[in-house]
């Protein structure tokens, strides 16, 4: 990095976000990456994948944005070294008056082609299971205050 500024990628749960059909976002998913729809089927198997690596913030609210539109749920996820030490995962339409949606092209995001899905990456498989703890103990520590 070197200007500093700090760095996200993006990653899809490998889940479809409640009330999408699963079909029709396969296939928005695969037109909006230009995948074929075998190849997008594989992104959809419950497993954490890296969409965009080493973007700034900006250009990570725009792909997560674009996901959440079409259904597929994703995360922001910063890259270590960044200064932030909670960050703020937000929404282009979060942040404008109103809710109203940023008017740039999708497809100027994903400029760059997208790779296909390779296995289990250790390193997403370990965040998910830090995060699927940290939620185990806040279920038990809230059920000892009930």
């Amino acid at each position: 990095m070197g200007n500093h500024a700090a760095e996200y990628q993006v990653v899809v749960s490998g889940e479809v976000l409640d009330g999408h059909d699963t079909g029709a976002v396969v296939d928005a998913f695969a037109s909006l990456l230009k995948l074929e729809p075998d190849a997008a089927q594989g992104y959809f198997t419950g497993t954490p994948r890296i969409i965009k690596q080493r973007t700034d913030h900006a250009t990570a609210c725009r792909i997560q944005n674009a996901f959440r539109r079409i259904g597929v749920d994703s995360s922001i996820v910063p890259l270590r070294g960044n200064a932030h030490t909670a960050p703020v995962l937000r929404l282009v339409g979060d942040s404008a008056p109103g809710g109203a949606q940023a008017a740039e092209p999708v497809e100027e995001v994903f400029a760059e082609p997208v790779e296909k899905p390779r296995g289990l990456n250790p390193k997403i498989l370990a965040l998910a299971g830090a995060f699927a703890l940290l939620g185990l103990l806040a279920w038990v520590g809230a059920a000892n205050l009930a």
